[in-house]
Order: structure tokens, then C-alpha cells, then sequence
């Protein structure tokens, strides 16, 4: 009778192996989780600051190309496009608060989330060099450009 008696239930060493690799799993399965938010939340906040930056590019570089080089003034932060050719009143880009706008006749639209650091525009004979940095909020990820939009030719 005593030998049934030991063989019917788990002893207390057997019992601690079993709690410890139970809470190594659920350690691993948790640490396994939890990289994989952080890895997918950062890449969804690359693609967007991508995203925002690609807008501003094709935003910027369709005002400056529709312009004159005289319809153009450049201030601190600010792209300013006279209301002359194609445009019947003015527009505007600019750096307000973390976020790149564009301001128009149809309204003002923001081309970027609070992520803009830096919109700067420099104004040379017959172009415009463009920076633009938009950093992550986490800080762990930028994107810095700096480009040149020729405007287009006046016969």
C-alpha cells in the first residue's frame, strides 16, 4: 500500500520544475509579444513619417514648379506663391507648431503630424533648394531631405 501511495501524486521538487519552465515560457511568449508592438509600432511610425514627407515633396515641388520665380517669396519657415498665372489667389507652406502646412484657397491642410523639426527654402536664380527634417516623437527614427525644384521657364 505505501508503494501505491508514492506513485500517486507529484512531489514537490517535481512540482517547482514544472512552475519554473511554465514561468520561463510565459516569460518568453510575453518578451516575444511585447518586441513584436514595439517592432510593429515603430515601423507604422516610419511609414507614416515617410508618408508625410513624400506629401510635403509632391506638395512642395508642384507649388514651386506652377510658379515664376518672381511669384515666390521665402521667409523664416514660410514658402509664400503670389496669386499670378495659374493661381487666382495666393497660397502659402510653412512650419507651424510641428506641423508643415499648406495653405490655399480651399483651405489649410496639414502635411505633417507634429513631426516636423525643420521647412526651410533657400531662393537661387531659377530654383529653390528645400530642407525639410520631421523627427519621431519617440526619438528613434528621422528623416532628414534637402532638394532643388526648378521653377518653371518665363519667355
Amino acid at each position: 500500500m505505501s508503494n501505491k501511495n508514492k506513485k500517486m501524486g507529484f512531489s514537490l521538487i517535481e512540482l517547482m520544475v514544472s512552475m519554473i519552465a511554465a514561468g520561463i515560457l510565459a516569460l518568453t511568449v510575453s518578451l516575444m509579444l511585447s518586441y513584436g508592438w514595439k517592432s510593429w509600432f515603430t515601423t507604422n511610425e516610419a511609414v507614416d513619417m515617410q508618408r508625410d514627407s513624400t506629401l510635403v515633396d509632391f506638395v512642395v515641388t508642384r507649388e514651386i514648379r506652377s510658379s515664376a520665380m518672381d511669384d515666390i517669396t521665402i521667409s523664416a519657415n514660410r514658402i509664400d506663391f503670389a496669386a499670378a498665372g495659374v493661381r487666382t489667389q495666393p497660397e502659402a507652406i510653412f512650419l507651424s507648431g510641428g506641423n508643415i502646412v499648406h495653405s490655399g484657397p480651399d483651405g489649410s491642410f496639414v502635411l505633417t503630424r507634429g513631426t516636423a523639426t525643420r521647412f526651410e527654402a533657400l531662393k537661387q536664380a531659377d530654383h529653390v533648394v528645400v530642407w525639410i527634417e520631421l523627427d519621431a516623437p519617440n526619438g528613434g527614427f528621422s528623416i532628414d531631405k534637402n532638394y532643388v525644384v526648378y521653377t518653371r521657364n518665363e519667355s
